[in-house]
């Protein structure tokens, strides 16, 4: 049972709701500008490295005046933008090759600059510059019809091809493409590395979930008629196998056994070269991303 008083206090109660509710929302008293961050790239010696098949996401910090900003990136040809809601900006690469589309392959560095960041009050900040770094592209025949050989993932004894030492990871990228019906078929990529006696081989790869890669690797080999050696390798012989299946990625790890070395080498201190195969099914075509690193032995 609702009382005379009980009902004077609901009756007043919506008269102060409604008041509210005339004046309409209260505006915001923060005057900051937004502010942002780079998502899911990892960023090193202040650049963030990047996949020519990845998209660059740029959050805002909160919903910004989308018609303002004004994105530029550098190298500019085949890159796209657009807006994931008031808050995400994505940039993306527009060519289109292997089934994937992606930004310009061996384009080296690349500067995104954000102009006009503000908020839909007017808030805003001076342009925002920031660098990006693509991984090594790992792949030789792919950028060059006439190769015909292997490609090294080291320098040379102590660093990978982009200069890092040997004991960090390495990734780079490569593509495959054995759907030509007329001309070069690239169905397998074979990729050098020198491993010490006692060392670890530790090798990933990752690609589109609908392409199932097959990942191998054999060795050691010794550096003497090593072309020739590779050239008369019986693949069915390589010390371990995975593919990527339906996951669209798989690991490998290869221990560089002393005894092995001594047998085949007649030393424990021989430089031993193992090769990491990469091979596409038939009609198929498509970008990997590959990681390697050795795990020193101590």
């Amino acid at each position: 049972m609702v009382t005379i008083n009980s009902h004077r206090i609901l009756v007043a109660s919506l008269a102060a709701a409604l008041a509210l509710a005339a004046c309409g929302p209260e505006e915001s008293s923060d005057k900051a500008p937004p502010d942002y961050t780079i998502a899911k790239l990892v960023k090193s010696q202040g650049k963030y490295r990047f996949g020519v098949t990845d998209t660059i996401q740029v959050d805002f910090s909160e919903k910004i005046d989308t018609g303002a900003l004004a994105p530029a990136f550098v190298p500019a040809g085949g890159v796209g933008f657009k807006f994931a809601g008031a808050s995400r900006a994505l940039v993306y690469g527009t060519l289109k090759t292997y089934s994937s589309s992606h930004f310009l392959i061996n384009g080296g560095e690349a500067i995104l600059t954000l102009s006009g960041i503000k908020d839909p009050a007017g808030n805003g900040r001076s342009a925002a510059v920031e660098t990006f770094l693509p991984y090594p592209w790992v792949d030789r025949d792919a950028v060059d019809s006439t190769f015909t050989g292997y490609d090294s993932l080291t320098r040379d004894t102590t660093a990978w091809i982009d200069g890092t030492p040997v004991t960090d990871s390495l990734i780079g990228e490569g593509a495959l493409d054995f759907k030509q019906t007329i001309g070069t078929i690239d169905f397998q990529d074979a990729k050098m590395v020198a491993v010490k006696a006692g060392d670890t081989l530790m090798a990933g790869i990752t690609t589109r979930k609908d392409l199932n890669l097959t990942f191998k690797v054999a060795g050691p080999f010794a550096p003497a008629g090593f072309d020739s050696t590779l050239k008369a390798f019986d693949l069915d012989s390589a010390l371990a196998t995975s593919t990527t299946e339906a996951k669209g990625s798989t690991a490998l790890r290869v221990y560089a056994n002393p005894d092995t070395y001594r047998r085949k080498f007649g030393s424990y201190d021989a430089q031993g070269l193992y090769v990491i195969f990469v091979t596409i099914p038939q009609f198929k075509e498509g970008f990997y991303r590959l990681g390697v690193r050795i795990r020193k032995f101590r």
